[in-house]
């Protein structure tokens, strides 16, 4: 039998709009309620060997890019010359580069493409909410920082985490399979609040949300290109890349 832990009340969470025998129900009725959680959904961030090798993208002349599409989750399949040096994708202003890692079995599986239009500059962004294998998804201009960011995923077993030069900015721990917090909701909203802002400071395009919209970009069933652990799919002629 699974281990189970109790986590804290639920005092913040708003349920005035459920009703009982047509009576709504009181948020005092939770101010000391409990909530037991298998302890194995608090281990769930299972990343194999992790390295600067593992995330480096060749390219020959034009190159498969994933673009961005303005307040949509749909991407473009862009052919396109990018930053490299050494037959290997350099990122730029203009070129972040995108990377899934395997969390869940260990596997070390680990894939980096370019991606067009996210517009991080000096930092990276990593989150373990990626639809819908909810690998550990990440994004930077600089590997040093999509590794720290990626580390710290696995240090807090799940969340959203933001790197700037090196030094953490901002997590969100969502402890729960990696994509649920077990802290209060004004709590998490007012975390949310303040590194959506961090990220927007490093450039990051507010014709997107800096984590909701990463989250889908390794979800290879919405057109017209996707990154998953395996490496680039195009989703309009199913196939790998």
């Amino acid at each position: 039998m699974a281990d189970l832990v109790v986590l804290d009340s639920l005092q913040d969470v708003t349920i005035s709009c459920v009703y009982k025998n047509g009576v709504a129900v009181s948020d005092a009725m939770f101010e000391d309620a409990k909530v037991l959680v298998d302890t194995r959904l608090l281990e769930s961030v299972v990343l194999g060997k992790i390295s600067k090798e593992q995330i480096q993208c060749k390219v020959h002349g034009k190159t498969p890019v994933i673009g961005m599409v303005p307040h949509e989750i749909i991407t473009e399949y862009l052919i396109e010359k990018v930053p490299e040096q050494d037959g290997y994708f350099i990122p730029d202003a203009q070129y972040s580069k995108l990377c899934v890692f395997e969390r869940h079995r260990g596997t070390g599986h680990v894939s980096a493409a370019p991606l067009k239009g996210y517009g991080i500059k000096g930092g990276a962004i990593a989150t373990s909410v990626a639809h819908d294998f909810h690998n550990v998804i990440a994004v930077g201009d600089n590997d040093e920082d999509i590794l720290k960011a990626v580390q710290t995923i696995r240090e807090i077993q799940g969340g959203y985490v933001l790197v700037s030069h090196g030094e953490i900015k901002g997590t969100l721990p969502l402890q729960i399979a990696g994509l649920m917090s077990t802290w209060p909701q004004k709590k998490v909203q007012s975390t949310i609040d303040y590194i959506l802002t961090e990220a927007w400071k490093l450039g990051v395009s507010k014709e997107s949300d800096p984590f909701i919209t990463l989250s889908f970009m390794a979800l290879p069933v919405i057109p017209e290109l996707r990154l998953t652990d395996m490496g680039l799919v195009d989703v309009v002629n199913f196939t790998q890349l």
